[in-house]
């Protein structure tokens, strides 16, 4: 193989790999960051699992690439073309799936939530949660809530009173399923 070649081949394995790295870094931050939807939705994987196990298997590829590279193995060289594009066509392949499936799962979500609000006494700490950090209040708005005194949570507290008047006007049906679509929440088969 000739220099140039290799440089390219070793500069694109390097990439590889930092982008594996990288990958399980977000995947890391993600997983510290919003879990609030998870009692919303019983049928999914966080974002910051798969982006690690992406980031690994990334990372282990571009390792067995540059092995094959500096030390001249042929195989291994073809193992890493043979599993990059394996990973290109894996892809392709969760990105349809994920955005065929995204309707269906915000249509859960509506589902779920809606069954949790109604049941708001059993359901109150993961409602209140939801609605402190989407900054919103009832499943509609705060008036759906046909009561005269609101959920702390709907005016940012975690006790006291909140009014309608005080309330966050966003229904949280909206703000959840608008962080579904931007991608914190990834969906299974």
């Amino acid at each position: 193989m000739c220099l140039m070649k290799k440089l390219c081949l070793l500069i694109a394995t390097l990439i590889t790999g930092m982008i594996g790295v990288g990958m399980i870094i977000l995947g890391r931050k993600k997983m510290n960051e919003v879990v609030f939807l998870d009692a919303f939705l019983e049928d999914h994987i966080h974002i910051g699992r798969t982006f690690i196990s992406l980031g690994f298997v990334l990372f282990v590829i571009a390792s067995i690439g540059l092995v094959g590279l500096i030390c001249h193995v042929s195989l291994l060289l073809q193992i890493y073309a043979c599993l990059m594009l394996a990973m290109v066509v894996t892809q392709i392949v969760v990105g349809v799936a994920v955005f065929s499936r995204m309707e269906s799962i915000k249509q859960a979500l509506y589902k779920t939530l809606e069954e949790k609000f109604r049941t708001y006494d059993e359901h109150k700490a993961e409602i209140d949660k939801l609605q402190s950090v989407l900054l919103c209040c009832g499943m509609s708005g705060p008036k759906e809530w046909k009561i005269k005194e609101l959920p702390p949570s709907c005016c940012g507290q975690t006790s006291g009173s909140c009014s309608v008047k005080s309330a966050y006007t966003a229904s949280c049906s909206v703000r959840a399923k608008q962080t579904v679509k931007i991608g914190i929440y990834f969906p299974v088969a």
